[in-house]
């Protein structure tokens, strides 16, 4: 017995060890699973035949299900052919756990067309869930069907999306939106049922659908808007109820449409003509017959005063003068009636039409109008993509004087993520060069700062020289400045671009910059001097300002002073530039301003021949110019070195250079063959050039593709520079907006609003209509008559006795127009007149 228990307890100790072993594997192999996560199945991906056991053993329960499933997208993701195991996948259509249903909708999806028979095996089961109870799955089965690229199935799909449009769910119609489009690309000749689909679900009662409505629309018939016209006003309305994953598709669709059906507001609008009634000539015999009546009246009324006042005495006389005098003074003013001022407000109304019918202002059209305050709320939207979508709209459908209302909300943008505000730092310089007065009172949020990324600080730079003009020219110029002091050699050679791009744009302020550039060529930077001398050619090929009378000459000899010093400082710097571009410039300088370095420019000459060869390109073009110039200026002392740079040149590798030499020889040196061309030399190669245009002028306010359509900003087209497959093109504003009764919205009749005055509105007898109407006001006052003789008398009565008791206790007077009123009036007039 003792033997026997032994045994029993040892056999119960290994086998606990045993399990305990097999924990604690267990729970190392979970916890190594935990720290990996999702990441094991790359790692270390299941092969083929560990997914089949894991999917095909009834024995599983549904988390080692999942673990095979897992395993499956990890192999699909990889590359890995899983076709194989479609059989295995399709059984587990019927499982009722939607993370299951899930994984095997995207294996059917991906094997569906190479396995067209077997996946009918699970087509029966997805038609069940479409009847099943909960609209999770219902949208689910849905969105798999119609993803199903088999066309044996597909008019089982599109009965299927018939009855998913009609669904008291609105999440599973908002699916069956989505299947529009999958449908339309596989089968376009129910294009008939999908646009009546389109249509019912463009008018849908919920905002959940709308969204995915005008994303169908936009990729099955973005230019049918027969189907928009009756639910425009609609979707303007409830535009901010919309989630912002469909804000954006619908706020796309609006915007081609308004542009397709209304006109440019930014057109100048002729005039209207005054509208006459009845007819011009019928009009015009009134008129002339009352001024040819008003005439011959004045001139009867000047004869009597003119005769009565040969009868007056002198002084009289005088009077009826000086009245006479002052009323004709009166004359030349419109004279105003009292009566008008009932009517202020008409006139007001008038007036304002008169404003708005003026050239150059275009008059919205209301439909027009109500697409732009209906967009207005979205800009303190909290999605980037809403805010650019809002701006877009803006930018394409607005008038110019409200364009300023995104700038706000677009530079709130810039605060968000590096790769975000890139985007918007593009769109607000596209906005900015057609543009700039809409950031100018933001100017300061495009300083940059420390933390500034390169590529941003480069569009700053470009948006500051844009907004630049005489009102904020110093505060930029000061922070240019700043910008020249930091470490970064390109970021300075950018910002001293940046100043000859605003001197070229404001002649007023070339020569201070040009002072500010002189400044910088003593740095010891070479990058910083050979950007100053690059651009301080460029701003001496700039025209000079034409001086005004009022200046005097110390101001021109001033000019011509730094100009000069100028010259002289940027030649003396050649040695000791090596940049390509700038050595070019200096060279340059030489050439073009000659006399100003006539002592020491063969010398120069003399050390460009030296290093000739060693030279770039761009370097020996510029010497073979200057060589040009100096022989034909001076001769003497520098025909022999033009000679043998020529001769180098004839022989150099590039074809420019070689060029260049050839056709410099027949012109420089006298040739018996060519002597008509040495005769005009001076006038070929010594004439005035003129300027170069400025950078902004280059520059195009509209980004286009390679064909010339402008690129939406919105769109991605527009971030890298060409066209996408999926992009849309920005319609042509119409030539004339289409009837607004087209907008009318369905089911509402057309409202006259002139129907609630009647037929007889207008017309000469009475605004008020019949006689019931006086009768029943006669009831209820009690009089014939709104004005009868009763009510006059009593107010006679009670109101003028009273009145004039009150006024003579006051005044002493015994009636206010009585007897001694002519006292009054004389003592008044003798008061008055002597203290005028």
């Amino acid at each position: 017995t003792t033997t026997t228990t032994t045994t029993t307890t040892t056999t119960t100790n290994e086998e606990t060890n045993t399990k305990m072993d097999n924990l604690l594997t267990s729970l190392k192999h979970q916890g190594k699973n935990l720290t990996q996560g999702s990441l094991r199945y790359w790692n270390n991906p299941l092969t083929v035949n560990e997914i089949r056991d894991l999917l095909e053993n009834p024995e599983n329960n549904e988390m080692q299900i999942m673990e095979g499933l897992r395993g499956l997208m990890a192999a699909m993701s990889l590359g890995s052919n899983v076709a194989s195991l479609f059989p295995h996948v399709v059984k587990l259509v019927r499982t009722k756990n939607p993370e299951v249903k899930k994984i095997v909708s995207l294996y059917l999806v991906q094997y569906a067309e190479s396995e067209p028979q077997l996946t009918l095996l699970g087509i029966n089961l997805l038609k069940k869930d479409l009847s099943s109870h909960n609209q999770l799955l219902r949208a689910q089965a849905l969105r798999t069907l119609s993803s199903l690229r088999v066309k044996m199935i597909l008019p089982l799909v599109l009965a299927s999306l018939v009855t998913s449009a009609k669904d008291s769910s609105a999440y599973v119609r908002k699916a069956a939106c989505l299947a529009i489009p999958k449908l339309y690309e596989l089968d376009p000749g129910s294009e008939e049922t999908l646009f009546e689909l389109l249509e019912s679900l463009l008018g849908d009662r919920s905002t959940l659908v709308l969204g995915s409505a005008a994303a169908a629309f936009n990729e099955v018939c973005p230019n049918n808007w027969e189907l928009i016209h009756p639910h425009y006003r609609r979707l303007c309305d409830v535009l901010i109820d919309v989630d912002e994953w469909g804000q954006v598709p619908l706020v796309s669709l609006l915007m081609r449409y308004a542009r397709a059906n209304f006109v440019d507001p930014n057109l100048p609008k002729e005039k209207k003509p005054k509208v006459v009634e009845e007819s011009s000539a019928v009009g015009e015999e009134p008129e002339k017959e009352g001024k040819e009546k008003g005439e011959e009246e004045g001139e009867e009324k000047e004869k009597n005063e003119e005769e009565t006042a040969e009868e007056k005495p002198e002084s009289e006389a005088k009077e009826a003068a000086a009245e006479k005098s002052e009323g004709k003074n009166e004359e030349d003013e419109p004279e105003v009636d009292e009566s008008d001022f009932f009517y202020n407000d008409d006139k007001e109304e008038s007036e304002s039409d008169d404003e708005w019918n003026e050239p150059g202002i275009q008059v919205l059209n209301p439909d027009h109008r109500l697409l732009l305050d209906s967009l207005l709320p979205l800009l303190r939207s909290d999605s980037p993509a809403v805010i650019i979508s809002v701006a877009s709209v803006y930018r394409y459908l607005a008038p110019a004087n409200e364009r300023g209302k995104v700038a706000g909300p677009l530079l709130r943008l810039l605060r968000c993520g590096r790769e975000i505000s890139h985007i918007v730092m593009k769109i607000i310089l596209y906005l900015a060069r057609s543009d700039p007065g809409i950031f100018k009172p933001h100017m300061t949020d495009f300083f940059i700062r420390s933390y500034d990324p390169i590529f941003t600080r480069t569009v700053k730079l470009t948006i500051l020289t844009l907004l630049a003009d005489d009102t904020n020219i110093d505060r930029i110029l000061r922070e240019f400045k700043f910008y020249t002091s930091q470490p970064d050699d390109d970021f300075v050679a950018a910002t001293i671009t940046a100043i000859g791009t605003i001197s070229a744009n404001l002649p007023s302020i070339v020569e201070r910059c040009l002072l500010q550039l002189m400044q910088l060529l003593s740095s010891k930077r070479e990058a910083v001097v050979a950007a100053s001398v690059v651009v301080i050619k460029k701003l001496l090929q700039l025209p000079r300002p034409v001086s005004d009378e009022d200046d005097d000459e110390d101001d021109v000899d001033s000019r011509e002073g730094q100009l000069q010093d100028a010259v002289i400082q940027i030649t003396r710097l050649f040695d000791e530039v090596t940049h390509a571009p700038a050595r070019a410039s200096i060279v340059w300088i030489v050439g073009e301003y000659v006399d100003n370095v006539k002592a020491y420019a063969p010398d120069i000459l003399r050390r460009l021949a030296q290093s000739f060869k060693d030279e770039e390109n761009i370097v020996k073009i510029q010497i073979l110019n200057l060589a040009s110039k100096l022989v034909l200026s001076d001769p003497e002392p520098t025909t022999l070195i033009a000679q043998y740079i020529v001769n180098l040149a004839k022989y150099d590798q590039s074809f420019d250079v070689r060029d260049k030499s050839r056709m410099l020889r027949p012109l420089l040196f006298k040739n018996e063959k060519t002597p008509r061309l040495a005769a005009l030399a001076k006038r070929l190669l010594l004439t005035k050039k003129p300027s170069p245009p400025s950078t902004s002028e280059a520059q195009a306010s509209e980004k286009v593709d390679q064909n010339g359509q402008i690129l939406s900003m919105d769109s991605l087209s527009f971030v890298v520079g060409y066209r996408l497959n999926a992009y849309l093109d920005l319609p042509a504003f119409a030539e004339e907006a289409t009837a607004n009764d087209l907008r009318q919205p369905v089911g509402v009749p057309v409202v006259d609003p002139t129907a609630q005055y009647g037929e007889e509105y207008g017309e000469e007898e009475s605004f008020w209509g019949e006689e019931e109407y006086d009768e029943e006001y006669d009831e209820e006052y009690g009089e014939d008559d709104f004005y009868g003789e009763e009510y006059d008398e009593e107010y006679d009565e009670e109101y003028d006795e009273e009145y004039d008791e009150e006024y003579d206790e006051e005044y002493g007077e015994e009636d206010f127009y009585g007897e001694e009123g002519e006292e009054y009036d004389e003592e008044y007039d003798e008061e008055y007149e002597e203290e005028y």
